[in-house]
């Protein structure tokens, strides 16, 4: 008798997939690395540092750019190099920005040139008595230059200040432009605070007009108080050989009103810029920093053109500017998140502050929060799969797994250290509920043209081919790209 053979297996079922034969499906994040930059990234960048090199050989060789229509006209060049290839909505905005931008500076020469020319009268003995109580009687624009200046004699440490005084020309200016080109909720975030400053400086201009050191010294003014004081900010950079320097800023003088020095914006901007860019600085290296207002606020003194009164009063405006926007910043977001609690309940509202805080101080409302808060925060964006779970529309059980997700993302944006986007289109198609409650932090991200097609070429690719019949995802992968998002979150499966 012939024994049959017993069958390998009771199970007739075909084996499980294992990860070794059927590759895993990849997440949208793990493909945001692979994304290519648009085809005018590289063109954009070049043209960036071009115009950059531009203007610094031009202040070097031509002058100076000390009038704001100059500088608009460099800001506006550097903006076109920054722009090229964007989307046409990014070019409406960029229009819209500008125009604001130009009327923060038309309301500062506005008010700056009618200073003293309302009537009010010009302040000088209480900024001469406020510096003799700062220095126990002393007056430091006096005993510095008795005991640095030397005519005829132009000293390293005049070179080095008189440079440190006219980047005050060139340092804002750059500022402003780079961050306008790297990000716009990092400039809307500059913006509101440079403002602040400038425009209480311009009331304070005209309530407090102010007679500067030199002047005070000077007899052919009416005045003659003090040691006879020198006004020779000019010395330094032209025994540099920076004539141009010189020239534009004579020229600069004639339309300028010398008594609108109270407060100093040498001062403010040169710590303002400091103390916007800290938090992107490794903590070793900010100290550092300071010393660039530091200088500034010497440099100030002992060329008298400032009183010590008016850097520390600058100083203060920066200071009260940035603290100010903090709290207005954390109370919208802390409204976002409000709304969005009031629509999902209060399991939620554990589960937000639970996560509140574990991410570090970079939100922390203390004394030193407003100055090293994050500026540019990170960008996540959100796919439709989770926002159809946080609306309610989306596959059932999902919608506790999602909370958890967006439990820990709406702590961080309180915090200000997350910003969360969202696909326009994807968001438009909720009603205005859900967008004002459980979506409310959630900020729309204007799909393009170009993007569409991006994410059409995307679809050839080999790495993309799991993607291919799935375009929408593909889309979504080239807005987060767009958008500078970290990652892109999903859905819990």
């Amino acid at each position: 008798m012939t024994a049959e053979a017993a069958p390998a297996s009771d199970d007739t079922s075909p084996p499980s997939p294992s990860s070794s034969t059927v590759p895993a499906m990849p997440t949208l994040s793990a493909l945001l690395p692979f994304v290519p930059h648009d085809p005018w990234y590289r063109v954009r960048v070049v043209a960036m540092g071009a115009c950059t090199l531009a203007y610094l050989w031009w202040s070097r060789v031509h002058g100076l750019v000390t009038d704001r229509i100059s500088a608009g006209v460099a800001v506006g060049v550097f903006l076109l190099c920054a722009f090229v290839g964007k989307p046409w909505r990014r070019w409406g905005q960029v229009a819209g920005d500008a125009v604001c931008y130009a009327g923060m500076w038309f309301a500062y020469e506005s008010t700056r040139g009618a200073a003293d020319g309302i009537g009010l009268p010009l302040q000088l003995d209480v900024v001469r008595s406020a510096d003799r109580v700062l220095f126990l009687g002393a007056q430091p624009t006096e005993w510095l230059q008795q005991h640095w200046y030397e005519a005829g004699v132009v000293r390293w440490y005049d070179q080095v200040l008189s440079l440190v005084y006219y980047s005050h020309f060139v340092v804002p200016v750059m500022a402003v432009a780079g961050v306008w080109a790297v990000s716009r909720t990092m400039w809307v975030r500059y913006m509101r605070r440079f403002a602040t400053v400038v425009i209480t400086a311009c009331v304070m201009f005209v309530v407090f007009p102010t007679v500067p050191p030199w002047m005070a010294s000077d007899e052919r003014f009416g005045y003659g108080v003090g040691e006879p004081l020198v006004r020779h900010v000019r010395r330094g950079v032209l025994d540099l050989g920076f004539t141009g320097f010189v020239h534009d800023w004579g020229v600069a003088l004639d339309w300028s009103n010398v008594v609108a020095a109270m407060p100093s914006l040498h001062a403010a901007f040169s710590l303002f810029v400091v103390v916007f860019f800290l938090p992107m600085v490794r903590r070793g290296w900010r100290v550092l920093l300071f010393a660039y207002p530091l200088a500034m606020a010497l440099a100030l003194v002992y060329f008298a053109e400032h009183w010590v009164i008016d850097v520390l009063v600058g100083w203060a405006l920066v200071a009260a500017s940035f603290v100010i926007w903090h709290r207005i910043e954390r109370a919208a977001r802390t409204r976002d998140v409000a709304a969005v609690l009031a629509a999902r309940g209060p399991a939620l509202a554990d589960r937000v502050i639970g996560d509140e805080g574990d991410d570090g101080d970079d939100g922390d409302d203390g004394p030193i929060g407003p100055f090293l808060a994050p500026r540019d925060p990170t960008v996540v964006l959100l796919d439709r799969s989770l926002l159809d779970a946080l609306a309610g529309t989306g596959t059932d059980g999902h919608d506790d797994a999602a909370d958890a997700v967006y439990a820990r993302l709406l702590a961080r944006h309180v915090d200000g250290t997350v910003r969360l986007v969202a696909r326009a289109d994807h968001l438009a198609a909720f009603d205005l509920r859900a967008r004002r409650g459980v979506l409310a932090p959630v900020r729309p991200m204007a799909v393009a043209d170009q993007y569409r097609r991006q994410a059409g070429r995307l679809a050839h690719l080999d790495r993309f081919a799991p993607f291919a019949d799935r375009p929408d995802d593909l889309l979504t992968v080239v807005v987060a790209r767009r958008a500078r998002a970290v990652a892109i979150e999903a859905a819990p499966a």
